[in-house]
């Protein structure tokens, strides 16, 4: 009897595994495996790995029901035969422990991948990683951390900074800065070597190290790179087409030129130079210059501003150029006038003969004076 029933579940798994993989016969079977031909041509490059799940499950199951089997007709040979009651207790101690291993199984083999962030997934067998991407969600790896297991990274666009400290020919030290955006690949192939690069982390080091060599080799070389600060300061678009250049040395012959993959797994999106700007004394110096330039703009404005203020004073009040530069500075406040007025307090002797002094009137001529 078992073993009618471990023939059958054997059946039932063959046919299972094979409507799986298109290997079952008929008009139905030629189509799908015409169009896994056809497709395989068309995107050679998005067909993942082989999965080893099914056939390793498979054969899991068909194991677990063998092992019972065995167990159920063992004990079915050392105990009493022709009893009703040894036969229900052996249908139902081999059902127990069938669902009892299964469930344990299955509990232990169950992993929920997260979207809340994006991940991206690949499935590894014995440790070794596959070309088998793993969606979000659940999902059953057998024995997991001994025959599957899942390496997860983030999905989603990340951003990276970085600033390099250079030197231009003349000596003058400069820091330019740049930033990208860099995100996990979404072909198993290109995903696979990105683990095997080390993840995000591994990556953004190697993609560090191979812009920071060529900003400083460009901006070292008296041929390519800029000849003094000033030159440097405008060379912002010429620095990213410098390391643009350089990443499409590596990058991977793809079909639509979009993004930027590597041979390391990187996905570049963005890429830009952030800002170059002067370091130390030169820092410093650029700014006194700059500082002392619009110090000098800023007078030359206010001294247009005077003289057509003071010509408008002129025609409108009849004044002459120096009173109407004293008047608008005046009214400026660049030049200060106090009016006071002081009290001063006589006797009533001095009063009364106020009246009756004349004015004197003193005139100079050729010297002399006279007085009347």
């Amino acid at each position: 009897m078992w073993y009618a029933i471990g023939a059958t579940i054997l059946v039932v798994a063959l046919v299972i595994v094979a409507a799986r993989r298109g290997w079952y016969p008929g008009k139905a079977g030629s189509r799908r495996r015409r169009y896994r031909r056809v497709m395989a041509k068309r995107h050679p490059k998005e067909r993942g790995g082989f999965d080893p799940r099914p056939v390793v499950n498979t054969a899991a199951f068909l194991v677990l029901v063998a092992v019972i089997s065995l167990a159920i007709l063992g004990l079915e040979w050392l105990l009493p035969r022709d009893s009703l009651f040894i036969d229900i207790f052996l249908w139902v101690l081999g059902f127990a422990l069938l669902v009892l291993v299964a469930g344990a199984i299955l509990k232990q083999g169950l992993v929920f991948l997260e979207n809340d962030p994006p991940t991206v997934s690949l499935l590894t067998f014995f440790g070794k990683i596959l070309k088998v991407k793993l969606g979000e969600g659940w999902h059953f790896l057998l024995f997991r951390k001994f025959i599957f297991g899942v390496v997860t990274d983030f999905a989603h666009k990340q951003d990276v900074d970085d600033t390099v400290k250079v030197y231009l020919p003349n000596g003058a030290p400069m820091e330019i800065s740049y930033s990208l955006t860099l995100q996990a690949p979404d072909k198993p192939e290109h995903l696979r070597t990105w683990f095997f690069s080390g993840g995000f982390n591994g990556v953004v080091n190697l993609l560090k190290n191979i812009l920071r060599q060529r900003i400083r080799s460009w901006a070292n070389s008296g041929v390519m790179g800029p000849q003094n600060h000033r030159e440097a300061l405008r060379s912002d678009k010429e620095a990213t087409k410098i390391m643009l250049d350089r990443l499409r040395r590596d990058q991977e012959k793809v079909d639509k030129n979009t993004f930027i993959y590597l041979p390391y797994g990187a996905k570049i999106i963005r890429l830009n130079t952030e800002q170059i700007i002067p370091l130390g004394k030169l820092a410093d110096a650029i700014a006194k210059t700059a500082e002392e330039e619009e110090e000098r703009l800023a007078e030359r404005v206010e001294m247009h501003h005077l003289r057509r203020q003071v010509y408008a004073t002129m025609r409108g009040l009849s004044l002459s150029g120096e009173q109407a530069l004293e008047a608008f500075q005046t009214e400026r406040g660049k030049v200060e006038k106090k009016i006071e007025e002081k009290k001063y307090s006589i006797s009533k002797a001095a009063a009364k003969a106020l009246p009756k002094l004349k004015p004197i009137n003193i005139v100079i001529n050729g010297g002399s004076g006279s007085s009347s």
